[in-house]
């Protein structure tokens, strides 16, 4: 008698069954299998078996939309926080070194991109939370966005003159007429979407003048040990009044004390009268067997043409490692924490609203002319600050009975720490031994402390 398999039942003949039985368990054992997998029969060229139901042996032929990598199913966001729930990250196509088109879905949404195979690159890409979020230190430049202007908002000097923070300019030459400004997006104009920078900034020269070698913008990247022996990409969005050819390089300067300077040129930029993102890879030198002295750094430098009337905007410069731009970011990630990143080289303090607000700076009268002052910056600073800058300042003190205001013809940097600056301040009718506080004249007034590389 014909028994049957453990997991199918097909009959199969035993072996003391006559031959006539055997003949028909064998029949009955080849419709069995042909039932079973009547669903394997089927299908195209690239496609997949799937589950059609819950049902044994159930399938269906479907599209084949995974690559080197299968579905993978998370039981909440990849970052591990945010709001629980399924993430799937299917893999459309790929090979072993890039991972091609990525799909994720949620019970929301689903979106895919194209992206290298690098986990930071999985991971801003995939998770919404991470793309729409900083985090601090990726981007080495500050101020990239020029967000920050504590120096004003034009009339800047030309030799070798900060502007925007963290920013200076160098020409040669004569004759040329050139400013520098800041600019305002106008809202929703701004070239990145989901980004909404308010300034930008731009070089125009009027009056194209002669003898000129360099025109140049360029930034100090604290630490000639940042990048070294790395490669890294430097992104940026720029447009100019016609095609132009910015030139680019990395300079790794080790300091006061410090080995000679090594500079390290990247691809020319051709500029055009769009708004376009533009971006270079190099390989950083090692800096093996180099002496790191005081005060070193790391500049970009951005070069424009010279001896010729143009106009040139820019915005959004980064530098990170790697060798493909990622989505810009400031160094901080907020408003708050790139000022504080750049006070740690140049402090202004205003009145702000009131031209009357007292400044920082308190302490008394040495003499009726001399006036001995204490400022505290709001962040501790690079070093104890070289010099200091200031317009319009009064004090305002005396004595019992006899308090007023009087104007400071001069203001000296007597000592300083990186958290505190000793002023002397040139008065006229002081108070000797009297109390006095410094404060603006009008809204003009300030006393800034520098504390750049």
């Amino acid at each position: 008698m014909a028994t049957t398999t453990p997991n199918f039942g097909w009959p199969v003949p035993t072996s003391t069954d006559l031959v006539k039985d055997g003949a028909t368990a064998i029949e009955a054992l080849g419709d069995g299998v042909d039932a079973s997998l009547v669903d394997l029969k089927g299908g195209t060229t690239g496609q997949i078996l799937a589950k059609a139901t819950n049902a044994d042996m159930d399938f269906t032929w479907i599209t084949n939309d995974v690559g080197d990598i299968t579905a993978i199913t998370a039981s909440s966001p990849i970052t591990g926080g945010g709001t629980s729930g399924d993430v799937t990250i299917g893999i459309l196509s790929g090979t072993t070194s890039n991972l091609g088109a990525v799909q994720l879905s949620t019970s929301t949404s689903s979106t895919s991109t194209t992206l290298a195979a690098t986990p930071s690159a999985v991971k801003a890409a995939y998770d919404p939370a991470f793309t729409n979020n900083f985090y601090a230190g990726k981007n080495k430049i500050i101020n990239g966005d020029f967000g920050i202007w504590q120096r004003g908002t034009s009339g800047f000097g030309l030799g070798a003159a900060f502007n925007a923070d963290r920013w200076a300019f160098y020409r040669d030459g004569s004759g040329a007429t050139e400013a520098i400004t800041q600019q305002t997006f106008t809202p929703g104009a701004a070239p990145v979407a989901g980004y909404e920078s308010q300034y930008f900034w731009r070089y125009a020269a009027t009056v194209a003048g002669t003898g000129g070698t360099e025109r140049s913008l360029y930034t100090k990247i604290e630490d000639v040990r940042t990048f070294a022996n790395q490669t890294v990409v430097l992104s940026f969005w720029a447009k100019a009044d016609a095609a132009r050819t910015i030139t680019l390089s990395l300079k790794q300067n080790f300091g006061s004390g410090g080995s000679s300077e090594v500079t390290t040129s990247l691809t020319s930029q051709s500029v055009t009268t769009s708004w376009a993102r533009y971006s270079v890879s190099v390989a950083l030198p090692s800096i093996s067997g180099k002496t790191v002295g005081t005060s070193s750094y790391l500049q970009l430098t951005v070069g424009f043409p010279i001896n010729v009337t143009e106009t040139i905007d820019l915005w959004g410069f980064q530098l990170e490692a790697g060798s493909t731009a990622t989505p810009f970011q400031t160094t901080s990630g907020s408003l708050q924490g790139e000022l504080a990143l750049c006070q740690r080289y140049y402090v202004r303090l205003t009145a702000g609203s009131d031209n009357y607000n007292p400044l920082t700076g308190i302490g008394g009268a040495v003499s009726t002319t001399s006036i001995a002052l204490t400022l505290q910056p709001p962040v501790t600073m690079r070093t104890a600050p070289s010099s200091i800058d200031y317009a319009s300042l009064s004090v305002y003190g005396g004595a019992s009975g006899g308090f007023g205001f009087l104007s400071v013809s001069s203001l000296t940097l007597n000592r300083a720490t990186g958290g505190m600056l000793e002023l002397s301040a040139t008065v006229s009718g002081a108070t000797a031994g009297g109390f006095y506080r410094l404060q603006p004249n009008n809204a003009a007034g300030y006393v800034g402390a520098n504390a750049e590389l």
